[in-house]
């Protein structure tokens, strides 16, 4: 499904958050938990067991040989303030601010555009798979591999990631054990209820429509009554899922790289329903557990002990302030209070002037690109050599310094970070004028002569990022008109009838000859931007043209089970895109400022939820810098 966007950001699709307070877990009933101390800064050592369970030890997942009859309480040793400050300068820690609270910790209910949300659920509950943020390769997380037959994809689980709980009164984490008195490993069943609940038309997620393409999906989302047995995923063993689709979709793994289809656990939900999510109630299984929820004012994630690849996760605590305004964000940055910050427009030449202790500057793409699209049945848009002159007129890096200063020219449509995305330069026509009045002289309009008045349609409203596309077209059809020569009539609309104005469906003759838009991502896959933006068969297409090798190579990459021959096909679909039919015409990326301290190492994945786990960061550097 296309995700269209009215401004020169992202915009999901969707209405308004699932509003209300920030929600949490259940504890689990007919049985206890086992408890080990979260103090962070020193090695988690094993509590003091419950009779006949045995604590994890370096990913060992919990055994039991008895049911508890009671959750232990260890002694709370005397400490002098001294020491407490001692313990509390070892505790490695990243201060990192949100702009407001999660308006839920529920995955499944947690929109793509609320950061907040995002990533705090993003690190208590893992996925199935993750994106490497450098190479946009997909790597396992809690799935050890997968693979697909045609229309089935089965995928096997690790079986040593336990749930956890946080005791609210000792701030312990506990491992969650069932009426057997042994420890809830998150197995098959969990994820295929998550998949399900997804669905569940009941729970209203935006996004359930990402899943359409498993068998019963799309029914049971939408046609209330039906059984949650009906969808296409299975439970084969406690560490075996199998999925099966209506039709190919080795993008798959990808998709499972959302937070919305984290593994959850069933026991708890059913146990508490709604309230499952609430601060004192969460059950989770990823590398950090809530352990302090201010509202207003700070939510702190401690690592969770019970991880299995815990020794792998060099941050022992992560702590976000609540920070509303970006400027108050930036100059609590700029003070060694946070360690890495979108930088606002309004600070931008401050942050880009201010080279002193090594802070790091970098522009790290936000997954939206803005193209300009042509009507390849209007003419004279439907001489292929007018639109590549089109295109080689226009500079995308004048673009980004006159008007999207916030962006990177786009030398392709999916941004880096994209599996399958042409990172190379390779995707697209250059910007060249000389070839451009090539171009159009070779299709019969010479210095422009003969060319009719072309139209521009962009659409308009009241942000000031949407303002900004009047500047945008103005631009471009400056560039087209010294250029080429031609005469460019622009036009504006309001974002609904400008939608209704270029739906592929609406009459060629009612139709501009070239026109605005924007391109979001939903998952981190070229599927969905090759695909869902521009295959004539998906049900978002913006592409009026007759189906052809594009679309040929599209279809062939969403069944090609090997990561290496699809990412092959996506490049050669862009450059039969960009390059041989010159359909659209990439402008540039959205993309974030970001500052980072020097003593932290981060990654930027294009995802919706931060990898916190994989970030490395020097303690005694910032302690000093600090002056601590």
């Amino acid at each position: 499904m296309v995700v269209l966007v009215a401004v020169t950001g992202c915009q999901q699709p969707g209405g308004a958050p699932p509003g209300g307070a920030a929600t949490s877990a259940p504890q689990p009933s007919g049985g206890v938990a086992a408890a080990v101390n979260v103090t962070p800064g020193t090695p988690p050592a094993p509590a003091t067991p419950a009779p006949g369970l045995s604590l994890p030890r370096l990913g060992a997942p919990p055994t039991a040989t008895g049911a508890p009859t009671q959750t232990p309480v260890p002694a709370t040793p005397t400490a002098t303030p001294n020491a407490t400050a001692t313990a509390e300068a070892r505790i490695v820690t990243l201060d990192y601010g949100l702009p407001r609270d999660p308006t839920t910790l529920d995955p499944t209910l947690a929109e793509p555009g609320d950061i907040a949300a995002q990533d705090v659920a993003g690190m208590l509950f893992p996925r199935l798979t993750r994106t490497d943020a450098a190479s946009g390769q997909i790597r396992p997380w809690l799935a050890r591999e997968w693979k697909t037959d045609g229309l089935t994809t089965t995928i096997k689980l690790r079986d040593d990631v336990p749930w956890v709980r946080v005791n609210p009164a000792t701030k312990q984490v506990e491992a969650a054990i069932d009426e057997q008195g042994k420890a809830r490993m998150v197995q098959a069943s969990d994820v295929v209820f998550a998949l399900r609940r997804a669905l569940d038309p009941k729970q209203g997620a935006d996004t359930a429509w990402l899943l359409y393409d498993i068998v019963g999906a799309q029914d049971f989302n939408t046609r209330p009554g039906r059984p949650p047995e009906s969808v296409g995923v299975r439970a084969l063993d406690p560490t075996t899922v199998e999925i099966r689709t209506t039709k190919p979709a080795a993008y798959l793994p990808s998709l499972l790289t959302l937070p919305m289809l984290a593994p959850l656990p069933e026991w708890a939900i059913r146990a508490q329903a709604d309230a499952w999510a609430k601060a004192e109630n969460l059950v989770t299984a990823g590398p950090y557990a809530l352990t302090e929820w201010t509202p207003g004012k700070q939510i702190t994630l401690t690592r969770n002990p019970l991880y299995p690849d815990r020794d792998k996760v060099a941050i022992e605590r992560l702590r976000f302030p609540i920070v509303a305004d970006a400027v108050q964000a930036y100059t609590l940055f700029s003070n060694g209070n946070l360690d890495s910050v979108v930088v606002p427009d309004s600070e931008r030449a401050t942050a880009q002037a201010d080279t002193s202790r090594g802070r790091k500057l970098q522009r790290i793409p936000t997954g939206c690109t803005t193209f300009v699209g042509f009507t390849p049945d209007k003419l004279p848009i439907d001489r292929v050599g007018v639109r590549k002159a089109l295109v080689s007129a226009i500079d995308p890096q004048a673009l980004v310094d006159k008007v999207a200063q916030a962006g990177l020219p786009a030398s392709a449509f999916a941004p880096p970070g994209i599996f399958g995305a042409v990172t190379d330069g390779s995707a697209g026509l250059k910007y060249d004028p000389a070839a451009a009045r090539q171009f159009l002289a070779e299709a019969g309009f010479p210095d422009g002569k003969g060319f009719p008045t072309l139209t521009y349609a962009y659409n308009t409203c009241d942000s000031p990022t949407c303002k900004a596309n009047q500047a945008m077209a103005e631009a471009v059809r400056d560039m087209w008109q010294a250029t080429l020569g031609i005469q460019v009539r622009l036009e504006s609309l309001e974002w609904p009838a400008y939608l209704e104005r270029i739906n592929r469906r609406t009459p060629v003759d009612q139709m501009p000859h070239a026109w605005r838009m924007a391109w979001c991502q939903d998952f981190p896959d070229q599927h969905d931007w090759l695909y869902g933006a521009f295959n004539v068969a998906a049900a978002g297409s913006l592409n009026r043209s007759r189906p052809g090798r594009f679309d040929q190579l599209t279809t062939q990459a969403a069944a090609e089970a090997d990561p290496a021959r699809r990412a092959a096909l996506y490049g050669d679909a862009e450059r039969a895109l960009l390059s041989d039919n010159a359909l659209i015409a990439p402008l540039f990326s959205s993309a974030d400022l970001v500052a980072t301290q020097p003593w932290l190492t981060r990654q930027f994945p294009v995802s919706p939820a931060q990898s916190f786990d994989e970030w490395q960061l020097d303690w005694d550097a910032k302690r000093k810098a600090l002056g601590k």
